[in-house]
């Protein structure tokens, strides 16, 4: 997997967000994700976590909440921007 490259507009979504960048890294390398038009979208539900919970109990434990509900946009290795995921949307 090549490495994350984070746009200018990533980092400030990040951080008003306040989502630590090793919950985007973790997203990122684990996380379920489909094609939208010319970008990826990646995240995580429940059964896709439990799957993974044996890679870090600890950082599961601790982040839980913020990797179910964080979004990642990304195109090629460039994260373009991090939301919350809404209710309203289908991400399954």
């Amino acid at each position: 997997m090549s490495k994350l490259n984070y746009t200018y507009h990533a980092k400030n979504r990040a951080l008003e967000r306040s989502i630590p960048f090793s919950v985007i890294e973790f997203i990122y390398l684990y996380g379920k994700s489909f094609q939208t038009h010319e970008h990826k979208k990646y995240f995580f539900n429940r059964s896709l976590l439990r799957k993974y919970f044996f890679i870090d109990r600890s950082f599961i434990k601790k982040y839980e909440k913020q990797i179910l509900n964080t979004a990642l946009v990304c195109n090629g290795n460039f994260l373009i921007t991090v939301m919350k995921k809404s209710r309203f949307k289908r991400w399954n």
